[in-house]
């Protein structure tokens, strides 16, 4: 009963752990979405300051506007629209092309390790040890070989490079308006801003020095709600 107890309160810590994670990636995802979208409607802005300044040209018959004042004239038009949402990707057409082509990979996507299974399944669920525990994973665990590289599932671009704790790195990737996370690294091989590649190895996974077990966590959402990975991966 004593061990049991300690169990269930490492187990309670862990959880919280996990949490805090959770609400630290939410947060980068938010920054990001807010960030494409106000990126999105400069460049909207952009388009409708230069249509302006070319009408205005050939209606006067004078010199186009330079760039700055172009410049200038979209950030006053983007100054008057609503507040950028932090919740939902305005698709640009590129990105609505890379989140389509994602979408459209559903149930077959590939592992993001080349060998592992699932330890811990996404979603509320009884404690392997302690089954009167419910646990949350956001995602899920999967428990893989030491050494092990992790690895995009779909091409997309790093967002976000995270120092999550002194031993845990985590890379977030981002697919139109789906982004993965990669967490438990203790090397990471992508920088911000990088373009990636299905397959590509993106970091390598930590082995807990206690239990001696290599796990990654591994996460997929649609802005910011989270998916199961297992109806996206293929056999999981």
């Amino acid at each position: 009963k004593k061990d049991k107890n300690k169990i269930a309160a490492d187990i309670k810590k862990k959880q919280q752990e996990a949490r805090a994670i959770d609400r630290q990636i939410d947060r980068l995802i938010r920054e990001a979405i807010a960030e494409a979208n106000r990126k999105a409607a400069l460049e909207k802005a952009m388009r409708k300051a230069e249509a302006e300044a070319e009408a205005k040209a050939k209606a006067n018959n004078t010199k186009v506007a330079t760039k700055e004042e172009i410049k200038t004239r979209a950030k006053e038009i983007v100054s008057t629209t609503p507040a950028v949402s932090s919740s939902k990707i305005v698709l640009t057409p590129e990105a609505k092309i890379l989140s389509d082509n994602f979408k459209a990979n559903k149930g077959n996507l590939p592992w993001p390790v080349e060998k592992g299974f699932v330890s811990s399944a996404f979603g509320d669920h009884p404690h392997p040890v302690i089954s009167s525990l419910m646990v949350h994973n956001s995602g899920v665990d999967i428990t893989t070989e030491a050494g092990a590289t992790a690895r995009s599932v779909f091409a997309g671009e790093v967002i976000s490079i995270m120092v999550l704790s002194p031993i845990n790195k985590a890379v977030m990737i981002q697919h139109g308006d789906y982004f993965t996370v990669y967490q438990n690294l203790s090397a990471v091989y992508v920088s911000k801003g990088d373009k990636v590649s299905i397959k590509q190895g993106i970091g390598k996974i930590r082995t807990n020095g206690d239990s001696g077990k290599t796990v990654l966590k591994f996460t997929i959402s649609q802005n910011s709600t989270y998916n199961n990975p297992a109806s996206w991966i293929f056999n999981m």
